[in-house]
């Protein structure tokens, strides 16, 4: 974080200090905080209140652990130390926006945001990757997409950042327009539509609308990157002024991708095609649907300046976050880790990912329940079941009260009953897992990120390891 002046806080939150400072002018903010747990001394802490704690109540150990000052509630009864200052506010969650705001601006990076239903990480990763062989580029860390993280990342960059890449996630309507707000991105880029948050938000058409919220938000100087094979995402254009740029690789699109074929584990293979000229990539992760988060990265990168050269350089030597399509051999046994969320479009195309390897070894898939699929979760699991013996799966194993639906159905589809288990919980799945494979097999492991499967994984390779 680049320095701000306390005097310009106070002014951007529109703060009342609790004493007066005659040096006021002096006084630097170097960092921010919302967990008095991990306050070094001088920064500026926020008393957020969550569903299970109230910040105000680590106001008093933080001013004494050396934070600067507190950012706390107007109407709060709090007592002071004597150490540091506090600055009363209407709501200490709305004053860090605000500063977010203020701070972004301050600084003057370009702002590039991705949401969508799936592959929001692995774009931004991508799109990082790209961007730093010609700028000074950063992006959200961990999975810091919301109206706490999202302004936590905007003011962890600095006056040295030319480009942010940041995550747009949301869990109802209004939440990404509030995220736009926020950043004020120059170019917005959609993904897909799917059915995560169909919980809430109760149809695609709403999550959509959701989804929407981006690129209306989008200066007539900006530019709307959007998916054309995605029917809810290609009609987006008619929401901006923006310029519109289309990827795809069915449909025709500005950015498009041909011959597309999956090399074993080793990677996927296309041909990127631009208006500036074509160039073939190599992505070092498997699976066709990781081309459209390619494909997305490329047309905002173009837009932001990078060349045919970067583009391919960034593509295929992109570092995916952890737990996705994260592959190990151990003892003579292939694990692929892509345990970092699911739903009914990401396990499908993970599946198909898995059928089209060259393996002398056995297909086996470990699945745990999809989460926030509310009243279509029961039929979205058959549906998975199903699929799963159209794609040739040897074995399957299932983890949790949801997942049971995909044994259920993939028995009744016609899967043999002796490679199919059904756990409870995810002690009893090791076991079994480890007593069933046996060297060349392939295993797959997907789940909702609540689900935790990676403990599965980990314990796996110990065992076997």
């Amino acid at each position: 974080m680049q320095g701000i002046k306390l005097d310009e806080v106070l002014k951007a939150i529109n703060g009342e200090l609790s004493r007066e400072k005659s040096n006021i002018s002096s006084v630097i903010i170097n960092d921010i905080s919302i967990d008095s747990r991990q306050i070094n001394g001088g920064e500026l802490f926020f008393a957020l209140k969550g569903e299970n704690f109230d910040g105000h109540d680590f106001v008093d150990e933080a001013l004494n652990k050396g934070a600067a000052g507190a950012v706390v509630q107007k109407d709060k009864a709090l007592s002071h130390s004597g150490k540091g200052f506090m600055i009363k506010v209407n709501s200490p969650l709305s004053a860090l926006q605000r500063l977010s705001n203020y701070y972004r601006k301050k600084c003057g990076y370009r702002v590039v945001a991705v949401t969508g239903s799936t592959g929001k990480t692995t774009t931004k990763d991508m799109l990082g990757s790209i961007l730093n062989r010609s700028f000074s580029a950063r992006k959200t860390e961990g999975n810091y997409n919301n109206e706490i993280g999202l302004p936590l990342t905007l003011m962890s960059f600095d006056e040295t950042t030319e480009v942010a890449v940041i995550e747009m996630g949301m869990r109802g309507l209004g939440e990404i327009a509030q995220l736009a707000e926020i950043a004020e991105p120059e170019l917005g880029i959609v993904l897909n539509v799917g059915e995560v948050h169909i919980e809430t938000l109760g149809s695609r058409e709403n999550i959509a609308r959701a989804k929407s919220e981006l690129i209306s938000f989008l200066p007539q100087t900006g530019t709307a990157v959007l998916n054309a094979d995605d029917p809810f995402v290609s009609k987006m254009h008619r929401l901006t002024e923006a310029e519109v740029v289309f990827f795809g690789i069915e449909k025709k699109a500005d950015i498009e991708a041909s011959e597309v074929s999956v090399s074993d584990l080793e990677g996927t293979i296309f041909e990127l095609n631009t208006p500036s000229g074509k160039i073939n990539i190599k992505l070092p992760i498997p699976g066709r649907h990781f081309v459209y988060n390619a494909l997305a990265a490329a047309a905002a990168a173009v837009k932001v300046g990078a060349d045919l050269n970067s583009i391919k350089e960034g593509l295929e030597n992109f570092e995916s976050s952890s737990l996705r399509m994260k592959i190990k051999n151990v003892a003579g046994i292939t694990l692929i880790n892509d345990t970092y969320n699911a739903n009914p479009v990401s396990v499908c195309a993970a599946l198909d990912t898995l059928a089209a390897v060259n393996t002398t070894g056995r297909r086996i898939v470990v699945l745990g329940d999809m989460l926030e699929l509310g009243f279509k979760s029961d039929d979205a699991h058959r549906k998975i079941g199903n699929y799963l013996l159209k794609k040739g799966i040897d074995a399957l194993f299932t983890i949790g009260n949801n997942a049971r639906l995909i044994s259920d159905e993939a028995l009744k589809k016609g899967m043999c009953r002796e490679h199919i288990y059904h756990a409870g919980e995810k002690e009893r799945a090791v076991e079994k897992i480890i007593e069933f494979v046996k060297p060349h097999d392939i295993l797959l492991f997907k789940a909702s990120r609540g689900i935790k499967l990676e403990d599965v994984v980990d314990i796996i390779i110990k065992e076997i390891g």
